[in-house]
């Protein structure tokens, strides 16, 4: 007796992210560099730095233990991230002349399962003002922007099979420690939160 043929799930296919739906998280970035110090003090668990352009190690993150913190001079900074020694991400961040809004570039290579790295830029609007002398990253920032994303970010292919979803094995996330492309597990959003087309989602170069 034949076999009937199954009908195709409505979420099979190569979907991707409409980046300008994002919903980024409420809760603002809170930074410090004063000092000589670099402080993120709403990073789970927040740290404390020498800005001195060295590996500095810190704890209880599982992507990363070592940060670099280099001032380029009293509105950006660069940031190296590194886990046991091999760079997993950078960035950059520049704060505009009137100190409301900061730019930022990454690239993150620390969950791309070998691949090339997640890479993109993105803009916050300043909440709060860091103290008086202090470099203007300082202060509270809230993620308005994230764009430029590498398709290693936002296009993924998904498969259905009676009870079971087939997916990438390890989709890559973007992550920065002063906050602004977290994690699900330090309180950030991962990539892949994500529905249909309504949601920030549509079907790729046609696959059905």
């Amino acid at each position: 007796m034949p076999k009937l043929a199954t009908a195709q799930n409505a979420f099979d296919g190569t979907w991707k992210m409409d980046t300008s739906k994002f919903d980024f998280p409420k809760k603002p970035d809170v930074l410090l560099l004063q000092d000589g110090i670099y402080a993120c003090k709403s990073c789970t668990p927040p740290y404390n730095v020498k800005a001195d352009g060295t590996d500095q190690s810190v704890s209880g993150h599982p992507y990363y233990n070592t940060i670099a913190i280099k001032v380029v001079n009293d509105h950006s900074i660069e940031e190296t991230d590194k886990k046991d020694g091999t760079v997993v991400g950078n960035s950059a961040s520049t704060v505009s002349s009137d100190g409301n809004t900061m730019m930022f570039t990454f690239t993150d290579s620390s969950n791309t399962n070998g691949g090339p790295p997640v890479t993109g830029k993105g803009e916050a609007k300043r909440k709060e003002k860091g103290p008086a002398g202090s470099n203007a990253i300082s202060g509270s920032w809230q993620t308005t922007k994230i764009e430029g994303l590498s398709d290693n970010a936002t296009v993924w292919t998904f498969k259905v099979c009676g009870d079971e979803i087939t997916m990438p094995p390890d989709w890559p996330v973007i992550h920065r420690e002063d906050g602004w492309h977290r994690r699900a597990d330090e309180g950030r959003p991962r990539h892949h939160h994500r529905n249909r087309k309504d949601d920030g989602q549509e079907r790729a170069g046609g696959d059905r």
